[in-house]
């Protein structure tokens, strides 16, 4: 028997690249998919691919953006599948601009689609899957909201807030038999692509032969179904020991992330003061500052 069999699963932003992948790991080992994004042929070319191999998928080309429309997704699954048991909210965009030239659209798109369509999603999912006692929801979230990223204010704020939903959803679902963790994918999709190209520009200002050109990039970064594997296990009745957490898939390492801790503190014996401020504030932390940004150059992965 294959790992997911006779489990129903919800893999949004699926007509391409990451979500594609993911979609067709699952089907592979047993899962019935609902495949959804907002390209009509792409969604309904995946679900084909799956039925080609002898799966079950069925195809749902609409924006998960809204309250509504993520209702509609998980109702689909529901009159399809019977129910629904895991649930990759993968549907994202990306839109990279300095914070004081972003536009609003630009601010809220990333909002809208990965931070909203997370929660909206994974809200209806969840009251379908409780009735159960069973469950699986794997959110993505993004290096940007552990260590901020150059031109990334929108992506970092709303993989910050599904990194905080992923904690909080993990501690109110624990009690309903399902688990919520948080991937950030490795992998090279078309999302790179001005990623990469800016790299190559700022490269080439600064006389940087050594770094790799875009075609290097891609070909070194891996591939989206070669991280599947551990999303797949996730997934499974096997991953019920793990909740709330956090973590990276390459293609050759699968890293867990710590959650934010108390670092360092100063007290008073009453209400502290400017003065205790002026006095102890810079002795306190000033050793234990987190570096800001990625620190370590870019690897391939």
């Amino acid at each position: 028997m294959s790992l997911l069999s006779g489990k129903r699963a919800i893999v949004t932003g699926s007509g391409r690249g990451l979500g594609r992948a993911y979609a067709i790991a699952l089907a592979r080992e047993g899962a019935q998919v609902v495949v959804n994004g907002t390209t009509p042929e792409l969604v309904h070319a995946v679900a084909a691919e799956i039925t080609a191999e002898g799966g079950k998928a069925i195809a749902c080309p609409w924006s998960i953006s809204t309250f509504d429309g993520a209702e509609q997704l998980v109702q689909a699954a529901v009159d399809a599948f019977g129910g629904v048991d895991i649930l990759v909210n993968n549907a994202g965009v990306i839109a990279e601009r300095m914070m004081f030239n972003m536009t609003d659209a630009e601010f809220r798109g990333p909002m809208d689609v990965d931070y909203y369509g997370t929660f909206a999603c994974s809200r209806h999912a969840a009251r379908d899957m409780k009735t159960r006692g069973w469950g699986r929801i794997i959110n993505t979230g993004d290096g940007s909201a552990q260590h901020g990223a150059l031109g990334g204010t929108n992506v970092a704020a709303a993989k910050g807030g599904i990194h905080a939903m992923t904690y909080t959803w993990a501690i109110e679902l624990a009690r309903y038999g399902i688990t919520v963790n948080c991937v950030i994918p490795g992998a090279y999709t078309r999302m790179h692509d001005p990623l990469y190209k800016k790299a190559v520009e700022l490269a080439e200002q600064r006389g940087d032969t050594d770094a790799p050109s875009f075609d290097e990039m891609v070909a070194a970064a891996a591939k989206p179904e070669e991280i599947t594997p551990f999303l797949v296990y996730l997934a499974s009745d096997e991953a019920d020991w793990v909740t709330g957490q956090v973590f990276s898939m390459h293609r050759d390492e699968i890293a867990l992330w710590s959650h934010p801790v108390e670092k360092s503190h100063f007290a008073g014996t009453g209400a502290l003061t400017l003065d205790d401020m002026r006095a102890n504030a810079r002795r306190a932390f000033e050793q234990a500052i987190e570096p800001v940004g990625r620190q370590q150059p870019w690897s391939g992965h």
